[in-house]
């Protein structure tokens, strides 16, 4: 995850602040990820269990 914010910021002089915002909302896009294909496996699992 590191590697690719310093690459999208690589050439242009980016502050602490905003590279950790990147850092940030790259965490936080993630988590949702994993949210959501976990709340698609517990449907999975409700559908079996009927």
């Amino acid at each position: 995850m590191n590697i690719r914010v310093r690459k999208e910021v690589d050439g242009s002089e980016v502050s602490r602040k905003s590279l950790r915002q990147i850092f940030i909302s790259d965490v936080l896009d993630s988590f949702e990820t994993a949210l959501r294909q976990l709340e698609r496996c517990t449907a999975f699992e409700a559908s079996f269990k009927k």
